[in-house]
Parts: C-alpha cells; sequence; structure tokens
C-alpha cells in the first residue's frame, strides 16, 4: 500500500495517440459552453412557492465511462480541522486535470486492544458528509471507503493490524456497527462507489480478509445500491498465487506503487499482476480499476520525473490491458512530493485528457 499518516456507440473521430512516459506539451482544451438558457417569456400571473427541499433537482449517481480521479485518504481525518494540505482537492482543481472522481476514506482508530475509539469515528462523519456533498455539488463523483488506523506510540496510522485484533468479538462488533453507519450516510448522500475497508488483504492478511470480506459484502449489501468495490493492495496475494473470494463485489481495485524505487523490473511486474487479475475476474465476474497508484515510500531520493514516469507506467499498462479507472495517489504535502506544480502535473493531465478524450460512450446516470 502507498503508506501516509495522522469510471453504445462507436466513436465517431479516430482516437488520438495515447501520451508516452516522456511528458509532452500540455493539450488545448475546448472553452466551456456559455449557452445558457435564458428566461421564459411566458408570464407567470401567481408565483409558486416551493419548498426549500424541492429547490434543487434530486441528486443522481453518475457512474463515468473512464475513472479518472484522485485517492485522498486523509481529506477527511479528524481531529485535524478540515482539509489537510493537499495539491488537488479542490472541485476546480479536479476538474482542470480533467478527473471526474475523489476517493477518500472515513477514518476508524483503535487502541493496542482493539477497542475502537467510536466517539472520534462519530465527530469525523459529518465533515465525511459535506465533502460528499461539495464534489457531488460540482458533479465529481464519489469513491468512499474506511480506513482503519492503528495506534503507536500516540500516533495513527495504516498498517497490518495484529491477528489477535480481528478475531476479537469486540472490535468485529465495533467494526460492524461503523461500517453500518458509514454504509447508511453513503446510500443517504448518493455516493457512486464504495469500500467496505481499504486494503483488507494488506490489513489483514489472505485468511482472514477472505472471511472479513465475505462479511463485510452482506452488510453492504443490506443498505447500499451503489457500486461496491473490494479496495485492496493484492500484492502478496499474487506473488504467493492465492487468489481471494471476489464474488459479489461489482468492482476489484489495486494498489500499485514502484516500492523498491526501480522502474525496470516496475513495468514487467505490473503487467504480471494485471494480467493475474484479469484471468481473476473472469472466474468472479468484475471489472478491475486501479484505485491507487504513484511512487511509495522514496518520494525524498527519487527525482520528480522519475516520479512522473513511474506514473505514466501504470496508465500505458492499464491502457495495454483495457482498464477503464485510474485513481492517482494524493497525499499530504509533508509526506508526499504533491501533484500540481510539478513534474506529476503534466502526465497526470495528459493520461487524463486522452481518457476523457477516448471515451466510448457517455456516463451512466442512476
Amino acid at each position: 500500500m502507498l503508506f501516509w499518516l495522522p469510471v453504445a456507440c462507436a466513436p465517431v473521430n479516430t482516437p488520438t495517440p495515447a501520451p508516452s512516459a516522456v511528458p509532452a506539451p500540455e493539450p488545448e482544451t475546448a472553452p466551456e459552453s456559455t449557452n445558457v438558457p435564458g428566461p421564459s417569456s411566458t408570464p407567470v400571473p401567481t408565483p409558486t412557492v416551493i419548498p426549500p427541499s424541492l429547490e434543487k433537482e434530486e441528486y443522481q449517481r453518475v457512474y463515468p465511462e473512464t475513472i479518472r480521479g484522485f485517492w485522498m485518504p486523509s481529506l477527511a481525518n479528524y481531529p485535524t480541522d478540515g482539509k489537510q494540505a493537499l495539491s488537488v482537492d479542490e472541485p476546480e482543481t479536479i476538474k482542470e486535470f480533467h478527473a471526474n472522481l475523489v476517493a477518500f476514506a472515513s477514518h476508524l482508530s483503535y487502541d493496542h486492544e482493539g477497542k475502537i475509539y467510536l466517539s472520534r469515528f462519530e465527530k469525523q462523519l459529518p465533515l465525511v458528509r459535506s465533502l460528499i456533498k461539495e464534489y457531488h455539488q460540482n458533479n465529481i463523483s464519489v469513491f468512499l471507503t474506511i480506513e482503519v488506523l492503528g495506534s503507536e506510540m500516540g500516533k495513527f496510522g495504516p498498517g497490518s493490524i495484529p491477528e489477535s485484533i480481528p478475531r476479537n468479538d469486540e472490535f468485529i462488533s465495533q467494526y460492524d456497527m461503523c461500517l453500518e453507519k458509514v454504509v447508511a450516510l453513503a446510500e443517504e448522500e448518493k455516493v457512486e462507489y464504495f469500500a467496505p475497508m481499504n486494503e483488507p488483504d494488506y490489513k489483514l492478511g489472505n485468511e482472514i480478509a477472505d472471511v472479513w470480506s465475505r462479511r463485510m459484502l452482506q452488510i453492504v449489501q443490506k443498505g447500499f445500491t451503489g457500486r461496491i468495490v473490494y479496495k485492496g493492495a493484492l500484492s502478496q496475494s499474487i506473488k504467493r498465487g492465492q487468489k481471494l473470494d471476489f464474488s459479489g463485489y461489482s468492482y476489484v481495485g489495486l494498489t500499485s506503487a514502484p516500492f523498491n524505487g526501480e522502474l525496470e523490473e516496475y513495468r514487467p511486474s505490473l503487467s504480471e499482476r494485471l494480467q493475474t487479475l484479469i484471468e481473476w475476474s473472469r472466474e468472479d465476474n468484475f471489472e478491475l480499476m486501479i484505485t491507487e497508484f504513484g511512487v511509495s515510500g522514496l518520494e525524498r531520493i527519487t527525482p520528480e520525473e522519475k516520479q512522473a514516469e513511474a506514473l505514466a507506467i501504470v496508465f500505458e499498462e492499464g491502457r495495454k490491458n483495457g482498464i477503464k479507472t485510474y485513481i492517482v495517489s494524493d497525499l499530504p504535502e509533508e509526506y508526499r512530493t504533491k501533484i500540481k506544480g510539478t513534474a506529476l502535473e503534466q502526465t497526470v493531465k495528459e493520461n487524463f485528457l486522452w481518457l476523457e478524450q477516448n471515451e466510448r460512450k457517455g456516463d451512466r446516470r442512476e
């Protein structure tokens, strides 16, 4: 995983060539339409008072044909006061990148005994709701999950969960209760995509993750009518040839990063992982997503240009394998190289624009 801390007709035009790993000049975009309908010329003799609840049309879920998004796990990190120092969290910036989705997490923290801090969890939910509303009001789809944070030396962070904790009945009961609340919120706000835990295979290990993923799926299916995602790391399971049970999930996502910093090994390794997951998708009937990618742990010693090349490799290998979802990791600036204002910006913009221009059909609304 990427460590951090505290998506019916053939195209009319011939598709443009895919961008290469070497950044090219940023393409020009067409100006936004200014064709706004004017007021009706028919006089209205008696004004109609519209109740506030009906002033705006009810939001409909938007499922992009190709998902171009950003993964911002710390966006709603309670108890920090609101948004952290992210480079692409503002709706205007997201649209500037030709992106159409934001992925973030509701945080669930636990102590060394496995007791969940329920008050901390509850206090974060209003911010989660307000963020969903803000992005939906700007026609940006939302992918929500739960990030589990363990406590170590007074600090919270993601990581593998000690084996005894997910077997603890109290922890299971509390997690399921919290999951039900986030599912209810996601359904009320018509979140498009929902994953019951971020990277359960990494946090729990394959054996426990398989048990947990079945139970969590049942909870989500009872209260959520959007698309359900298994947002996994899916590194060790592939290396060991241990297939997990993804049946019932509409999508399965993987995390991708050159953990050793060697790009020569990165491309064939990623290609192999994609091929394995595509084979598994035929067995369990899911669509494959790349739900998190960037450079992990080596940003401070890896030049921006090499980081941009790592991103380009994911876009290139993804296109070769027909992947329609690309969610780039954007973490707090003090821990990661930001995307906006660096060499990474041009690579992401070019590839998102290419995906946008080569969509085969329009977005789906439900």
